[in-house]
Parts: structure tokens; C-alpha cells; sequence
């Protein structure tokens, strides 16, 4: 009768520890997914805004030099700008990683989308582009690879 209870203390032990065990991995989960919700559903350009538009845009941004962002509330319109580190970029395994495609003719750039875009080109310039539509919510990209010169912009379906 005493092995029993011996037994039945070690069984409630390892099922209470089993029990906190699950509780906290869990708790961890769902810690983790409310934290990545936050960064999906953010608009401001303060916190995890690179984390944001790489959500949005399913795009890899690499390391920046230089950045601007403007988000307005009345458009949902985020507009973001970077100015890309060349020296820790692989420009043709970046363009063909992300799924961008040569614009021939830059007169097709709405430089009224993009953030920072001046509209009178000169110089070599090497357009990259890619357009995303998913539901009402719409993503351009535009990649300068002369001058290493990224522009983002989304238009946030809610």
C-alpha cells in the first residue's frame, strides 16, 4: 500500500510538472504570436518598421545606410525609403530573390508612389520592379541598382 502512494506522489509530481511545462511553452506561443501580430498590424514609421514592410511586401530589406518613411493615415499609405549599404549587397542575388524585374522604360515610374523619388531621372539609372496584390492591399517595389536606392511603398487593405 505504501509503493501505491510513493507511486501516485511521483505521478501527481511529473503531471504537475508536465502541466507548468505546457502552460508555459503555450504561454510562450501565444506571447510570440500577439508580438508578430503587433509588428504585422503596425503603421507608424517608429517601431519595427522594416519588420513591417518586409510582412507587407515580402521583401528582404538588407542593411541600410540611410532611411525615411511616411505613413499617412488618410490614405493608409505607407512610403518608405532606403539607401542600401552596396557593400553587404549581392545586387543579382537580391534582385532574383525578391522577384524583381527590369523596367525598360523609366516613364513608367509613378514617382507620385514612391517617397523621395525624384521624377526628373538622369545618369545611369537600372530600375528593378515588382507589384503585389493581395485582397484590397497593394505593395511597389522599385530598386535603383546604380544607386543602390530603395523605395517601398503599401497601401494597407484595412
Amino acid at each position: 500500500n505504501l509503493t501505491i502512494l510513493k507511486m501516485n506522489k511521483k505521478l501527481k509530481i511529473t503531471l504537475i510538472t508536465l502541466a507548468v511545462i505546457i502552460i508555459v511553452i503555450v504561454g510562450a506561443f501565444q506571447g510570440l504570436k500577439a508580438f508578430v501580430g503587433s509588428i504585422h498590424d503596425q503603421r507608424s514609421c517608429e517601431w519595427a518598421n522594416i519588420d513591417n514592410i518586409e510582412m507587407h511586401a515580402k521583401l528582404d530589406i538588407p542593411k541600410v545606410i540611410k532611411s525615411d518613411c511616411n505613413y499617412s493615415e488618410h490614405t493608409n499609405t505607407k512610403m518608405a525609403y532606403f539607401e542600401l549599404d552596396s557593400t553587404a549587397l549581392n545586387t543579382e542575388n537580391y534582385i532574383q530573390a525578391n522577384g524583381l524585374t527590369k523596367m525598360d522604360d523609366t516613364s513608367q515610374v509613378d514617382s507620385q508612389k514612391y517617397l523621395n523619388l525624384d521624377k526628373n531621372f538622369t545618369g545611369d539609372l537600372a530600375f528593378y520592379f515588382r507589384k503585389n496584390s493581395y485582397q484590397l492591399e497593394n505593395t511597389y517595389i522599385l530598386l535603383d541598382t546604380s544607386s543602390h536606392k530603395l523605395w517601398v511603398t503599401i497601401e494597407y487593405e484595412d
